[in-house]
């Protein structure tokens, strides 16, 4: 067993990069090796308890303005689904069949290609596979 693991970190974070951690380390750890979040980081969107894998990718998201997001009944079309579009990792993490890589992943798509225009696309980019597709996709929305 590796006695390191190897973690990107990027987004609204000071040196984003790759970084090499301790096994068991945490968001936490990766977080602060890349010299912690930007004034405009959200944190508060990570799980930063979570254990890290080897080859995980962290998203430190852009903290949205409260006088610039979408009125409350907009966040969701469907009121009681989760907007895929603005869901953090820990929000994703908690749809069943998402663990916390698979939400990273997620959110790390969504950033680097734009908002999801179909809950289908988590399927066409294989982010889920199509037994976790079919638990979750009445509990989600664009």
């Amino acid at each position: 067993m590796p006695e390191r693991l190897v973690v990107h970190i990027s987004g609204e974070v000071i040196a984003p990069g790759v970084y090499q951690l301790p096994v068991g380390a945490r968001t936490e750890d990766a977080l602060k090796a890349a010299g912690g979040a930007t004034e405009s980081g959200d944190i508060h969107r990570l799980n930063l308890a979570a254990r890290l894998a080897d080859g995980q990718q962290i998203v430190v998201p852009k903290r949205v303005s409260p006088l610039l997001s979408p009125a409350a009944d907009a966040i969701s079309p469907t009121p009681g689904r989760l907007n895929v579009n603005i869901a953090s990792v820990a929000e994703l993490d908690r749809l069943p069949g998402v663990g916390p890589v698979t939400a990273q992943r997620i959110v790390g798509y969504r950033e680097q290609h734009g908002p999801f225009t179909s809950i289908d696309e988590l399927r066409q980019a294989n982010l889920v596979n199509a037994a976790t597709f079919e638990k979750i996709k009445e509990l989600i929305d664009v």
